[in-house]
């Protein structure tokens, strides 16, 4: 069975590990990380998330999940497919503007002159 972890520490911190059991001397296959877990760490603290470690690891893994996912649908050859107008399944009404009964000033208590105030959270 093999299984997959993050390197917490050290040279290799941050990178995938495979990690074959079967064999008396576990063989560590180190894949370069499209997201480090030093990355997880700076979102997280831009964020105001506090983070196990066991929840950064796994962060890093779901990450990688989908930079992997974004990775293939960057190689599709978008040349391939014919341009084509976008089929309509009914009828579609036309825009117009309404006036709205919500009021911001009604849920929220950071509306300042007509404007959200918001905390700063970009460094």
């Amino acid at each position: 069975m093999e299984t997959l972890a993050v390197a917490p520490r050290g040279p290799h911190a941050g990178s995938i590990h495979l990690t074959d059991r079967k064999t008396p001397q576990r063989r560590q296959i180190v894949a370069e990380p499209i997201i480090t877990l030093a990355e997880i760490e700076k979102i997280a603290r831009l964020a105001s998330l506090e983070l196990t470690q066991e929840e950064k690891e796994q962060f890093v893994r779901q990450f990688e999940d989908i930079l992997t996912y974004f990775k293939k649908l960057d190689a599709v050859q978008l040349s391939e497919l014919q341009d084509r107008p976008a089929e309509s399944t009914g009828h579609m009404r036309d825009d117009a503007v309404v006036k709205s009964d919500v009021v911001p000033e009604s849920f929220s208590p950071y509306l300042e002159s007509g404007h959200f105030k918001v905390p700063k959270v970009i460094e």
